[in-house]
This record gives structure tokens, C-alpha cells and sequence, in this order.
């Protein structure tokens, strides 16, 4: 650890040279943008020692990160100046505390603007102002030589022989914009010496992909899967009384052997937690369906569909049922919404050019000793009418830990993985469908008429109508959800003019 700590506060002081600076005069310093990203590698001579690192440095959203491997482990610091929080993730585990001038000074010094802190100028964050110009010279190619005397108080060494080398631009030009008018650094060189003229500090830093600007914004947001304590700036929007997901299992097959090998099963959710249903649909790994279960809880049935018998039963609902247990499931997706208020706003991730908004949560299994992380992805919605965004839940994934006793960490587990998609998919009265369950004499039809205003053309107003419809009737008729089924509109080429369907005899189960 010694030896990335001494990596980063030597490349604090240097850093700044490895973006793309002015075209170089005796009389001219160079100029830093701020918005920047390099790549950098450090060699430690003395320490017989090497380490890779990336930089961000973002002075317009006031952030910056470091991430670095040091023996094939990765390490990431994320600092958040508006927030006043400083991130430091290594592997899946995330520490946060307040950025203070011990913790930010090393890396990202920081100024006081109306007790906000806000990050320093690349020229203060890098002591920029005691490099010089030495020379110009062919060293492999034509090069300028910076040249600087540095301290470093921090290590007790004084009086520095810093080395910079510049790639030379092919040609001078008024404008520097251009690729072939600017320098970019290559390496630089730091040696340090005791009393006694030995070399205490040997150095060697070579830059890599010096860009003006961020590729990649995510690189200032946890990993997924990673839950940091964070500053929650936004509340959860919840999730929907009643939504739809699929999602997969991979299951270790009950085999002895050395390699029993997995079974994978694709499972589709229909849950509606102000109605208490929910169907369950399970596939195997081909995609073919197996079975279909739906659970009407106030009415007390349960109703079962196997595919390769094309037969539905029907039976009582026992005491209590747990579906985090029944789905496998975490018990998140089905508390109640005092809990989910805990869920973290991470920020806006960017994946294949679309945003969403992201919110965390960590829960603990205390039974397994297991840490479970859910990430809620959240697309924004155009309002209707100049109205206010709405944010719809797009997925989500859920990554389960495993305490390793050896190592003393935790651990991604085999086969922990689950990725939620595809909400709402389905009509409540379509994804509770049971009327195959019934014989014809099992059913009455029932016709509604409908005396309202002309219809427009936009086909969401019939199934706004209907939705309306199904929720006032069950209000009305006092049935169970599932015993309405099968409705439709008869629209007169005006307006919609009546609403049919059927009412399901009452199952009689013991």
C-alpha cells in the first residue's frame, strides 16, 4: 500500500502535464482543459515495483476519480465535491466519509467557495507553476525538456530532480486546436537524493491516451453490484402496485460427480400487490412453457396449469405465504414501501446510450449470511401535457455476497445473478386469466353499456376505459379479480358503445 500511496502524491505534483498542452515558446506555458482522463504507469526503480492507474478530472461537474491496480487488484476513489463525500471501493466492498484536507489533499486539493467545497483548478491540483521549459531535443523523437525542483514533505525528501518529456509538434500554428500543434507527454522522471548524494526515490512515470474529456461518465458512479453508503440526494419513486418482470435461474443440478452441472430456468412474474395475485410462469431452458400458477389470495385458490397435460387445478391457499420464498426472490420486491425508502440514489448510468436513474439497496440474509445488493433502473417518461417527468421502472439486478471465512470477505457467489426486466407486459385481467379453468357452464357473460364521449383515435384511450371498467366492477360486484375476465369494447365506429366479458363461477375448494 506504501507504494500506491507514494504513486498517486508524486503523480498529484507531475499529473498535469499528461494532457494536451499549447503549442510550446520559451515565453508560454501550457494550458489544461478542464475536463481530462490519462492513463498512466508508474515504474519504482527502487522499489523494483510497478502500477497502472487511470485519472478523471472533471472541474465542471466538480468530481474527479483514481482507479489503479496494484497486484492484480483494482482499486477505485471516487471523489464527489458537491456531495462532500469521498468513495473508496476495493472489489465489492465501498467505504464513504467526508472529503476533508487530509483525504482529498494527497490527490484532488480542493478550494472553500461559500462553505462549498469545489476542486481546484488543474494548475493548483498539479503545482504546475515551478516547471520551466529547459530545452528542446531528439530523444527517440523531437521532445521538449521540462525540468523542475519539487519537495516532497510527505516522505521527507527536498529539492527533487523532476523530468518532463513532451512529444514536439510537427509544425507551429496560430491555432493550437489541431493534433500536430499540440505536446503531449510521454515520461517523466523524478529522482530524489539523501545527504549523501544516493538515490532514494528513482521514478520513471510513461502516459498513455491523454484525452480532453470523459468517455466513459460511469467511471464516477459505484460499479453495479457495489452498494456505497452514500449521500441519497433523490427519494425512490417506489415501484408500481401492480407490474410484471422475468428473469432466469441457474440451479447446481442434485448430481454426485465432480461436475453435475446447472439447470436453467426462465421464470415470468405477475404481481399485484393492492388485488394480492400473483401468476407465476415457469419455462424451461428452452423457452418451452411448464407450468402456470396463479395465486388469488383475498379469494384463498390457487389455480395450476400444466403444460404437457393441459389440465388447470384448482386448490386452497394454506396459511401463510411467503413469495420471496415462492419466487426466490429477494423479500424487497414485496414490502412494503417504508423499507424501500432505505434504496440509495447512485446517479445517472449510462449504458448503450440510454440514461437511467439508479437507486441501491443492501439487505443482509442473516439465516446465510449473505449480503444481497438490488440495483432499480428507472427510465424517464415524456409527460403528457407539459406535465412534470415520470420515472418508470425499467429493471433490475441483484447480485447476492457470500461471506468467504477463510479470506474474511465477501465473496460473488455462483450462480447470484439475477437480472429482472420486462415490467408490464401484460393487462391485469389478461395476466390473471383463468377462464380456461372453467367449463362454458362455469360462465356468465355479462354485457355493459357505455354512454360516454366519442372516442379519439389514440387506441390507449379503449384501454384506459377498460381499466377503469375492471376496477370499478370489482368494486361494485364485490367477485373475486380473477372471476372477471375476457374484456373487450364494441365500438360503433364513433364511440365505444358497450363492455363485455364474463364472471367466473365461485371455485368451490376445500
Amino acid at each position: 500500500m506504501f507504494v500506491i500511496r507514494q504513486f498517486f502524491v508524486i503523480v498529484g505534483f507531475l499529473i498535469s502535464f499528461s494532457v494536451f498542452s499549447s503549442c510550446q515558446d520559451n515565453d508560454e506555458r501550457p494550458t489544461f482543459p478542464d475536463v481530462f482522463q490519462v492513463e498512466v504507469q508508474g515504474v519504482f526503480m527502487d522499489q523494483k515495483e510497478e502500477l497502472d492507474g487511470t485519472m478523471y478530472y472533471d472541474r465542471v461537474n466538480n468530481r474527479a476519480a483514481l482507479y489503479y491496480t496494484y497486484q492484480g487488484e483494482t482499486t477505485k476513489s471516487i471523489y464527489k465535491f458537491d456531495d462532500n463525500q469521498l468513495l473508496y471501493i476495493e472489489g465489492n466492498e465501498c467505504t464513504t466519509s467526508e472529503i476533508s484536507a487530509d483525504s482529498a489533499g494527497t490527490f484532488f486539493p480542493f478550494t472553500m467557495d461559500k462553505n462549498k467545497k469545489v476542486l481546484a483548478k488543474p494548475e493548483e491540483v498539479f503545482y504546475f507553476s515551478k516547471s520551466k521549459l529547459d530545452r528542446q531535443e531528439i530523444f527517440v523523437f523531437p521532445s521538449y525538456i521540462y525540468t523542475a525542483k519539487l519537495d516532497f514533505p510527505q516522505y521527507g525528501q527536498t529539492n527533487c530532480d523532476v523530468t518532463h518529456i513532451f512529444t514536439k509538434p510537427e509544425m507551429k500554428m496560430p491555432n493550437c486546436d489541431a493534433p500536430t500543434c499540440q505536446s503531449t507527454l510521454v515520461a517523466i522522471s523524478v529522482t530524489c537524493k539523501d545527504d549523501e548524494g544516493n538515490k532514494v526515490v528513482d521514478h520513471t512515470y510513461n502516459f498513455f491516451r491523454f484525452r480532453s474529456g470523459i468517455s466513459d461518465p460511469n467511471v464516477f458512479l459505484p460499479s453495479a453490484g457495489v452498494f456505497c453508503k452514500m449521500n441519497s440526494t433523490k427519494p425512490f419513486p417506489g415501484l408500481p402496485i401492480y407490474f410484471s418482470f422475468s428473469y432466469d435461474l441457474l440451479d447446481e443440478q442434485e448430481e454426485t460427480g465432480s461436475n453435475p452441472g446447472v439447470y436453467a430456468v426462465h421464470k415470468k412474474v405477475w404481481y399485484d400487490s393492492r388485488l394480492s395475485l400473483i401468476r407465476m410462469d415457469e419455462y424451461d431452458d428452452e423457452g418451452i412453457l411448464i407450468a402456470s400458477r396463479v395465486f388469488d389470495f383475498y379469494g384463498g385458490v390457487a389455480y395450476t396449469t400444466v403444460a404437457s397435460l393441459s389440465t388447470c387445478e384448482k386448490g386452497p391457499i394454506g396459511g401463510k405465504i411467503n413469495l420471496d420464498e415462492m419466487t426466490r426472490l429477494p423479500k424487497i420486491l414485496f414490502v412494503e414501501k417504508p423499507t424501500l425508502n432505505d434504496a440509495i440514489y447512485i446517479g445517472t448510468r449510462n449504458i448503450h446510450a440510454l440514461d437511467y436513474e439508479v437507486w441501491s439497496i443492501l439487505t443482509e440474509d442473516k439465516e446465510t449470511d449473505a449480503k444481497i445488493v438490488q440495483d432499480f433502473y428507472f427510465t424517464k417518461n415524456m409527460p403528457r401535457n407539459q406535465g412534470p417527468e415520470k420515472l418508470k421502472i425499467s429493471h433490475v439486478e441483484i447480485y447476492t455476497y457470500q461471506r468467504n471465512d477463510e479470506a474474511s470477505k465477501f465473496e460473488l457467489s455462483l450462480f447470484s445473478y439475477v437480472a429482472i426486466n420486462n415490467f408490464i407486459a401484460t393487462l391485469r385481467w389478461e395476466a390473471f386469466d383463468i377462464s380456461h379453468c372453467f367449463s362454458i357452464e362455469q360462465k356468465k357473460g355479462f354485457r355493459l353499456k357505455v354512454d360516454g364521449p366519442p372516442t379519439v383515435k389514440d387506441s390507449k384511450t379503449y384501454i384506459d376505459i377498460l381499466k377503469r371498467t375492471y376496477i370499478n366492477l370489482i368494486t361494485v360486484s364485490q367477485v373475486s379479480v380473477v372471476r372477471l375476465s375476457e374484456l373487450t369494447c364494441v365500438y360503433d365506429g364513433v364511440r365505444i358503445v358497450e363492455i363485455t366479458g364474463w364472471i367466473l363461477e365461485k371455485p368451490n375448494v376445500t
